[in-house]
């Protein structure tokens, strides 16, 4: 019980609507109270509510800005806190004043700076600058995109910003089972998308461009194409199929790393591959022929079959024999034995090459060196030796024997009028007259 004007301090100070008073005492049950006085005070800086037990931090303005008794904010939170009595903090994802702005991406998800939204720990993979919000540029990737991406996602896309991983696989030529990021060529003779491609016949083995499959230093023996997978054909042998066999049965192959024929070589070749023709002037199997040499202008025949392709020289019948080793027919001469011999002496056989008679001579009638030529300008007889003196001046005698049929020219006798009467007659006395004279030479002229 309070004595008569004792002040009862109540530290802290408390929070009332209304005061209870009572006694202590078990045996006196009233009090008698003369007068009662209440007095206010407030909380220390920065405490409020019932016995100042609540605590303001976050009051925009300050202490001086929160109510002592309720711990309201008279101006609102400050930056960075939200709520009537401003004690919560933004949600990890925000920032700012009544925290509406969107914090950035802050390494492994911390929060941000709650007044200016910075990463104080930097920031995730695939981003950058002081708030985290900027993604990296295209082909970049990881934490302060300072990482490149390999450059080879399939279709030529861009790597995954954060880990450098192409999501969509590699471009043909790399192992995206070795490396996701697509930086490991494809290995152990294998190319192409995937890697799943396996190298052909390599020069230098199963080491082939990992992106092609293409065999930088060409094929081995019996495979051909840029990645060697194709094996030779078609006659063909060895190194890049670049050898040709020719072997006796047309439908053989040979061996496509050697060129050896099973059945031998074919006409007109021969060597261990069938791959060598015979030599200018043989043909046939083995080369064991010889051309006729008969051949149009010299020209060899052909190493197979012994043809003289062209045609043959002068004296050799094509029609008959494509070979030249046939001569012309009696009779006939030249090219293709086109030509008939004239009228050689006694039906003697022309030259086959030129159709030049022998020595003996033309019939008569005849005359050159073919007995082509009839017999003109009044000549006559073997090889047109014949002079004849017809009447008619215009007449030409029968080239055979001489006769004209104008009977023979003045001064002229015999069967072949070539007799000169005036250097046969007998000698006599020419008459001096001039008339005569005249008459006589002109006569003769």
């Amino acid at each position: 019980m309070s004595q008569l004007g004792l002040d009862q301090q109540i530290t802290p100070p408390r929070l009332a609507r209304h005061i209870n008073i009572t006694t202590v005492s078990r045996t006196q049950h009233y009090m008698v109270l003369c007068e009662v006085k209440i007095f206010e005070t407030d909380c220390p800086n920065g405490t409020y509510g019932d016995g100042c037990a609540g605590n303001c931090r976050h009051c925009k303005g300050g202490f001086q800005q929160f109510d002592h008794i309720y711990g309201t904010c008279n101006m609102g939170c400050e930056t960075g806190f939200v709520g009537l009595l401003c004690v919560h903090s933004c949600n990890i994802s925000f920032y700012g004043e009544n925290c509406t702005e969107r914090c950035g991406n802050c390494l492994n998800g911390s929060r941000c700076n709650l007044k200016n939204g910075s990463c104080p720990g930097g920031c995730s993979p695939s981003f950058l600058g002081v708030y985290c919000n900027q993604t990296c540029l295209s082909g970049q990737y990881g934490p302060g995109c300072v990482n490149r991406c390999s450059g080879n996602c399939f279709n030529t896309e861009t790597c995954n910003g954060i880990t450098g991983v192409c999501l969509n696989g590699c471009a043909p030529g790399y192992d995206y089972n070795r490396d996701a990021k697509c930086g490991a060529t494809c290995t152990n003779g294998s190319y192409g998308q995937n890697c799943s491609a396996k190298c052909g016949h390599c020069l230098d083995g199963p080491i082939c461009d990992n992106l092609s499959g293409k065999c930088s230093d060409g094929c081995e023996r019996g495979y051909k194409g840029g990645t060697c997978n194709e094996i030779c054909a078609n006659k063909t042998f060895g190194y890049n199929c670049e050898g040709h066999c020719h072997c006796n049965y047309e439908s053989e192959q040979c061996d496509v790393i050697s060129g050896n024929c099973s059945s031998g070589c074919a006409n007109g070749w021969i060597g261990l591959n069938c791959s060598t023709s015979c030599t200018a002037g043989s043909y046939g199997h083995k080369c064991k022929d010889s051309c006729s040499g008969n051949c149009l202008n010299g020209e060899t025949c052909h190493f197979t079959t012994g043809e003289c392709s062209t045609g043959c020289a002068p004296g050799y019948d094509y029609t008959r024999d494509d070979h030249c080793q046939t001569a012309c027919d009696d009779y006939s001469y030249g090219q293709n034995c086109s030509s008939r011999c004239g009228h050689c002496l006694v039906d003697a056989v022309c030259d086959k090459i030129s159709g030049n008679c022998p020595s003996g001579g033309c019939k008569m009638g005849y005359s050159g060196s073919r007995c082509d030529q009839i017999c003109t300008d009044n000549t006559f007889g073997y090889n047109c030796e014949g002079l004849c003196h017809c009447n008619n001046i215009s007449e030409q005698c029968n080239v055979t024997n001489g006769d004209c049929s104008s009977g023979c020219a003045i001064g002229w006798a015999g069967n072949n009028c070539s007799k000169d009467m005036i250097l046969t007659a007998p000698a006599r006395k020419l008459s001096t007259a001039p008339e005569a004279k005249v008459a006589r030479v002109l006569s003769r002229g």
